[in-house]
């Protein structure tokens, strides 16, 4: 039970600079899709976010990863965390979990500024978007004496699990992940057919069952440095960065998280981009491929391109989307 100020006012919450739906009714709309029927309103403030977030051991802060509005988000989110007493280890699923080393030592070297661990961290061979659009995240913790945390599944593994499956893993490991017995068939099944419409071009079946056994595994895999950091000296608590599909409580983090550790609570927050054909939050579920939106709380932001993804992709190296 945490002891907390209450949050009387969440102030300076950052302008739009996506331009593509600012007139969406949705725009800037905080919700809880999963909350039980005669709980009241399903809108909250940014100030009741935080009130709600502030009391739980694990926050997941799900982004699409090419929105400069998600990540200002995510900043000022952890700003109010932080400021109302608490000291989350932040856990970054773009940093794998081999280069935990470099992050240390650069931490060592660098406690105040984070301008140049991504050059550490070789961060634009990595294919994701530009450091600059994580760096603010983590001045804000190294600011604060908080531990960075590289949760990602390293590219060496992710391989391995490719071509043998969870069996890449050695086998004391595989157990605490909860990757030694099969998944079910309907849980794969479902992974399966929601993954389709992530990818541009038809996978083939093959693809599908490794697309879907490293989705897996690294969300497995980030649950695991989220419960490691609860019992970190320096924290009370952890926040993950991550894609919003790895975010999602049904069979993503959340789900990982509630069986490696079933008393630590979890809530799961995802920015997501309008869609100018959907004006309703129901509407959403269907993209996720589910009756509903599979998030404890989502806040709407604009498109930051009117572009469709396939077309944009086709002509820069792919990142993942979710």
């Amino acid at each position: 039970m945490f002891l907390l100020p209450q949050v009387s006012r969440a102030a300076d919450v950052p302008a739009f600079s996506a331009s593509f739906g600012l007139e969406h009714p949705l725009v800037g709309v905080i919700v809880r899709p999963l909350a039980p029927p005669g709980a009241g309103s399903t809108r909250l403030s940014p100030s009741q976010l935080i009130t709600a977030l502030l009391h739980t051991d694990i926050i997941l802060l799900g982004e699409k990863h090419d929105n400069p509005d998600h990540h200002a988000l995510q900043t000022w989110v952890l700003r109010q965390v932080i400021q109302a007493g608490r000291r989350p280890g932040v856990v970054f699923e773009m940093m794998t979990e081999d280069r935990q080393s470099i992050v240390e030592r650069y931490e060592r070297q660098q406690p105040n500024d984070a301008v140049l661990l991504g050059k550490a961290l070789d961060w634009e061979a990595s294919g994701w978007p530009a450091w600059t659009q994580y760096q603010p995240l983590a001045n804000l913790a190294m600011g604060y004496g908080l531990p960075i945390i590289a949760g990602g599944l390293s590219r060496e593994l992710t391989k391995n699990i490719q071509r043998f499956g969870f069996f890449a893993i050695p086998g004391t490991r595989r157990a605490r992940l909860g990757l030694n017995t099969p998944m079910t068939e309907d849980l794969f099944a479902t992974m399966q057919q929601d993954m389709k419409p992530t990818h541009c071009q038809e996978p083939s079946v093959p693809q599908l069952i490794r697309m879907v056994l490293v989705q897996h595994a690294r969300d497995a895999v980030m649950a695991e440095h989220l419960t490691r950091t609860l019992s970190h000296p320096d924290t009370d608590g952890a926040l993950l960065i991550a894609g919003s599909w790895h975010t999602r409580t049904d069979y993503g983090v959340p789900a990982h998280v509630r069986r490696m550790t079933p008393n630590a609570t979890v809530h799961s927050l995802a920015f997501i981009e309008v869609d100018e054909h959907v004006l309703d939050v129901a509407g959403y579920a269907q993209g996720f491929g589910e009756e509903t939106v599979p998030f404890d709380f989502v806040w709407f932001t604009p498109r930051v391109s009117n572009e469709e993804v396939c077309a944009k992709i086709s002509t820069t190296r792919k990142t993942p989307m979710h």
